[in-house]
């Protein structure tokens, strides 16, 4: 099971209802018990677990202390935010292990791209934790892969082929494209950068059975941003 701390487009595609509102969690930061976390968690079919976290400057600091509380619970902990011009995002990048940069192919977003590389810099974080996924690539019509990583002077974790219509019927169903399509190339690439990641975090002794446990037994594992 994977701690996930998902921003409302996840959420909407998983087709998770939030039955507590997690600003009540974030207010009660200071004293959070693992036990006291687990009632705002949504759990999906797949073993997901959902929390969705307003990740702005005014929340923050509680937000990276429910983070750590995650970390320490489970064996990764995601967190899905908008781009390093998020508000906050020095903060979730100090939590974080590895990250994950998605671009698509075309020439703007590459060079987007390799502006994020260049924040990273200035940001202070290590650029062998950082690894780029080309999503929706065409191979026909754009880029070699070796010339987007020339560009953007990052190593290209996997590229995702363009299949509108799996991606499309998986969000219909409410379900990850791995799951609800797990013979695509889609599906097979998303494994293989999944893959990638692990090798490229540092990951600890969480959970590893989806429970919630004691944050007070110690250790350290991983938070993804992506």
């Amino acid at each position: 099971s994977l701690g996930y701390s998902a921003a409302s487009d996840v959420s909407a595609h998983l087709k998770i209802d939030f039955e507590r509102d997690t600003e009540a969690l974030l207010r009660v930061s200071d004293s959070l018990e693992p036990e006291l976390l687990r009632g705002f968690l949504a759990r999906h079919e797949t073993g997901l677990d959902i929390l969705n976290l307003p990740l702005t400057q005014k929340y923050m600091v509680a937000v990276c202390r429910v983070l750590a509380v995650l970390k320490d619970a489970y064996p990764a902990v995601i967190v899905d935010f908008g781009g390093l011009q998020t508000e906050g995002a020095q903060a979730l990048l100090d939590l974080s292990d590895a990250i994950l940069l998605v671009t698509t192919a075309d020439p703007a977003s590459v060079k987007r791209a390799y502006a994020d590389r260049q924040a990273l810099i200035g940001m202070h974080f290590q650029l062998d934790k950082v690894l780029v996924a080309v999503n929706m690539r065409d191979p026909d019509s754009q880029a070699p892969v070796p010339e987007i990583a020339k560009n953007i002077q990052l190593e290209i974790a996997g590229e995702i082929p363009l299949d509108r219509e799996s991606a499309a019927e998986a969000s219909a169903c409410g379900a990850p494209l791995v799951v609800a399509f797990s013979e695509t190339a889609c599906a097979s690439a998303l494994r293989g950068i999944a893959k990638k990641i692990r090798g490229t975090g540092e990951y600890g002794s969480g959970a590893q059975d989806g429970s919630v446990r004691d944050a007070s037994a110690g250790g350290a594992n991983s938070a993804q941003a992506g």
